[in-house]
């Protein structure tokens, strides 16, 4: 997160929450973001999942720092709207 910028860390909270804002203060906060490790056979092929109903994202044990800076990336610019029609075509496209 520290190498994000703004528009990145809205991006990411989109793609995780669903929303582009945190609380304005901590009673207003309901749900705490959690990470969890997503298994896959390939992760250095495979994008996170994340489940905004509960602010959690599945990440897959890539092997480099930098891989998983760049997936991270990849699917909160390509994946992060909860109604993903369009964006998952262009990504397509963009291929």
């Amino acid at each position: 997160m520290k190498k994000f910028n703004n528009e990145e860390r809205i991006l990411y909270l989109k793609f995780v929450w669903g929303r582009s804002r945190l609380p304005l203060t901590k009673e207003s906060f309901t749900q705490q973001h959690k990470i969890a490790k997503m298994y896959s056979n390939h992760p250095d092929i495979s994008l996170p999942l994340s489940h905004t109903c509960f602010f959690t994202i599945d990440i897959p044990a890539y092997s480099s720092y930098e891989i998983l800076y760049n997936k991270i990336l990849y699917a909160i610019k390509f994946c992060g709207e909860i109604d993903n029609d369009n964006n998952a075509s262009q990504a397509i496209e963009d291929i």
